[in-house]
């Protein structure tokens, strides 16, 4: 696969990612907050709740337009330390924000306006899965390119 394809391969599918969570933001959590809210009666919990489920989801856009800044990386050097630097930090970055929603997932379910715990705890699951492939990816792309300038030192 040459260069340019998979550059426009990436930036498509970080796109569609940003759809989905666009769609999610928009549409999924508002509705599940009003299933909720429609049976304990409280406005306050419900705004809250929705509140912080679009808070704890800017992280993840910003996520997105870091990839969008290392896709673009890839017509030029992927392998550099400022791309790993991007991978470590948003690595750090989403744990902080899944760990966030955990406790915060957490508390709704304490206080009874949580029934979709479950769901949110494996959405909790994967963020953390993501957060440590990005953190090994991250080590990995800065150990290529501290082999691969070393290699154009001795050449």
């Amino acid at each position: 696969m040459s260069k340019k394809s998979l550059y426009y391969l990436v930036k498509f599918a970080i796109v569609m990612v940003a759809l989905c969570g666009v769609s999610i933001c928009g549409c999924l959590y508002p509705f599940l907050v009003s299933l909720n809210g429609l049976d304990k009666g409280s406005e306050a919990v419900m705004w809250s709740q929705l509140i912080f489920y679009w808070l704890t989801s800017i992280p993840c856009f910003v996520i997105l337009g870091v990839a969008w800044k290392i896709a673009s990386s890839i017509k030029t050097e992927l392998f550099t330390h400022k791309n790993a630097k991007h991978l470590k930090n948003s690595a750090i970055l989403l744990f902080v924000d899944s760990t966030v929603f955990f406790i915060g997932n957490f508390v709704f379910m304490l206080i009874g306006y949580n029934p979709f715990a479950i769901a949110f705890f494996m959405l909790v699951i994967i963020a953390l899965i993501a957060s440590l492939a990005l953190a090994v990816v991250g080590h990995y792309v800065t150990r290529a390119t501290t082999i691969r300038e070393e290699n154009e030192s001795y050449v």
